[in-house]
């Protein structure tokens, strides 16, 4: 019997959860070869199971190597079965085969990263009634825009987990406690919203340690893709590691592309439009994490426009996707508004903001203007397109699928790319009106971004979150307090100053939002302080030149206030905590070299330097009224 090669023989998947054999070109012959590709697929490479590999890998080279003698045993070995040599030897070496595969599996199941979940983590779960309310709130959320899910299939596996506990499978059991993760600190009831935050820090350290075993095959199926999405965004929600999420996000992007998601299913053989879509929707999210942590990240984005072909996914509800009658064709329109709609919407202005934080964060060429403002125009034109949808879809929403925050989200995801874009240059345009156009950009997007605080779920995820969620109110306030000074340095006479704070009100409640937000961020679990001395110290400086008052000293009060409002509110955390949270608070603190100075010691604004809270982007004309004072 010869074997065939590569090219002829038949490809066996098992995409994710999808326990089904596929052949390419509409073949369907009977077998289990690991070692093949599709013959009529365009890719240039192997399929073998979840994986894709390109010609380097060393399966690869079986297709030209048919001639050895030696490989004609891996026929008969089960590799491409052959009905036409059925010999009792051969039948012998293929139940040989089997016995071995079995016993493989079972010294498999030693291994530390197939050891089951820690026991009793499913009691730590909320009672069923509470379970479901919380997937809906995720539901309405958070999938509205990362298409991680698909709600029908979800939603029946809870139904199956409830009625039996102990048949759950592991990465079910992950991908539900990290979906109650990512919505814990929204969760309206307080009492509950405590609860669940302490629990997800271990849901998370758990889905943590699944992933970062040694890598197994049963890590690279759509099951572990979703459980890595689900896991970053929890870790973006509740804090923890999110300033590293970009180096995760990597690896994350790594392993969709082993699995060939950056390559539209189109390519890779037959499959269902469940499964094709599934695959789309998870690139696309994967693409949005990928872009957004290297925004916050400073770093490239690891991947380009021109680096896959995965279609836009279709236009079409989950409860569509499980009828087998549904075409693939180009989906509803887009004003017809489904659970993936936002998604689409998102990912038409991808590789458009892909582009934007190559340019932002090349490390050996900074952007001219020039290429800022063209590259600021198309974002405000795509920006100005996803608006108008979204508000569209507001109108025609009457199935309850999407919360005001799902709004708030898809516009908060493009809003802060034109503010970090222009950002640079709008710090520079206080001192040089020539960028006087970047300042109006940041000054309507910082705006945009501080009535996010009024809405209520919202206003719980920037008070807790990590990232995005924390950054983007951070870089809000500096272009807000920077127009404050400088419209009130503009006056130099005091009835002109008050006359303008009566116009300038509305910005300085906005500004005084900032500070309060600062102090609830300490309240919920933030343990820098810089943020809140930042802004009480900005506030301070700004009613300082509204009054005419002294700048330093009003300054130095603010920061010794702040300063000992902030550690009184650690000291309480700490208090309250288990020991090893209150060691982790106060290496925190200790790390910050934040001192605390009694008023009238003499302090000098100098000490801040020490807490690196990042006044040099402030520009001269932010305390350089407080310097120049303090010479005198």
């Amino acid at each position: 019997m010869r074997i065939r090669p590569l090219a002829e023989q038949p490809a066996v998947r098992s995409w994710g959860g999808f326990q089904r054999p596929s052949w390419a070109g509409g073949s369907k012959t009977p077998g289990n070869s690991s070692h093949s590709v599709t013959a009529n697929s365009p890719i240039h490479g192997t399929l073998s199971k979840t994986r894709v590999f390109g010609p380097s890998h060393w399966m690869s080279s079986y297709s030209g190597a048919g001639k050895l003698p030696a490989l004609h045993l891996l026929g008969s070995l089960g590799f491409a079965p052959s009905q036409q040599d059925d010999t009792d030897m051969n039948r012998e070496i293929r139940e040989m085969v089997i016995k071995c595969k079995q016993l493989a599996r079972q010294v498999k199941t030693q291994r530390p990263s197939r050891s089951p979940l820690p026991a009793g983590m499913l009691q730590t779960f909320p009672i069923p009634s509470v379970m479901r309310d919380l997937l809906r709130v995720y539901f309405r959320t958070f999938e509205s825009c990362y298409r991680i899910l698909h709600f029908p299939s979800f939603n029946a596996e809870c139904e199956n987990y409830v009625k039996d506990l102990e048949a759950a499978p592991a990465s079910f059991i992950l991908k539900l406690s990290l979906v109650m993760a990512v919505v814990a600190p929204i969760v309206d009831d307080m009492i509950l919203r405590q609860d669940l935050r302490k629990s997800a820090s271990d849901w998370i350290d758990i889905a943590q340690s699944w992933l970062s075993g040694p890598i197994e095959k049963n890590r690279l199926t759509l099951d572990g893709i979703q459980i890595h999405c689900l896991l970053l965004l929890a870790r973006q929600v509740n804090y923890v590691g999110a300033d590293l999420t970009w180096i995760s996000a990597g690896s994350l992007m790594r392993m969709a592309m082993q699995m060939g998601l950056h390559r539209d299913p189109n390519h890779l053989g037959e499959m269902s439009v469940l499964e094709k879509e599934l695959r789309r929707r998870l690139w696309y999210t994967i693409l949005e994490i990928n872009v957004q942590d290297a925004l916050d990240a400073g770093m490239m984005p690891l991947i380009s426009a021109g680096s896959y072909d995965t279609q836009v996914p279709l236009n079409i509800g989950d409860n569509d996707l499980m009828d087998t009658s549904v075409m693939e064709v180009s989906g509803k329109e887009s004003t017809v508004l489904t659970e993936t709609s936002l998604q689409r919407l998102l990912a038409y202005s991808l590789p458009l903001r892909l582009k934007v934080v190559e340019v932002m964060n090349d490390l050996q060429k900074q952007p001219s203007y020039d290429e800022v403002l063209s590259l600021g125009s198309e974002m405000i034109a795509s920006y100005r397109t996803a608006a108008a949808t979204i508000n569209l879809y507001r109108s025609l929403e009457v199935n309850g699928w999407y919360s005001e925050f799902a709004h708030n989200f898809c516009d908060h995801y493009h809003r802060r790319f034109l503010l970090l874009l222009h950002r640079p240059f709008a710090v520079k345009a206080y001192e040089d009106p020539i960028y006087s156009h970047s300042a109006e950009i940041c000054l309507e997007n910082a705006l945009s971004t501080i009535s996010l605080l009024d809405d209520e779920l919202y206003h719980h995820l920037l008070v807790v979150g990590g990232g995005m969620f924390r950054e983007i109110l951070t870089d809000s306030a500096l272009i807000i307090f920077l127009e404050l000074t400088s419209r009130l340095e503009g006056d130099n006479a005091i009835f002109s100053r008050s006359r303008n704070k009566a116009r300038m009100e509305p910005l300085l409640q906005d500004a005084r939002k900032i500070v309060e937000h600062g102090r609830e961020r300490l309240l919920n679990g933030e343990s820098n302080v810089r943020i809140f001395v930042y802004f009480s110290v900005a506030m301070a400086q700004v009613d300082a030149i509204t009054t005419g008052s002294s700048v330093r000293d009003a300054v130095n009060k603010a920061a010794v206030q702040s300063l000992r409002m902030g550690y009184d509110i650690l000291k309480s955390r700490a208090e309250s905590s288990p020991v090893t949270d209150i060691q982790h608070n106060l290496e925190s603190w200790a790390a910050d070299n934040a001192v605390i100075t009694p008023p009238g010691s003499g302090m000098d604004f100098d000490f801040l330097a020490g807490l690196d809270m990042g006044f040099d982007q402030l520009g001269s004309s932010f305390f350089q009224q407080w310097q120049e004072q303090s010479q005198l």
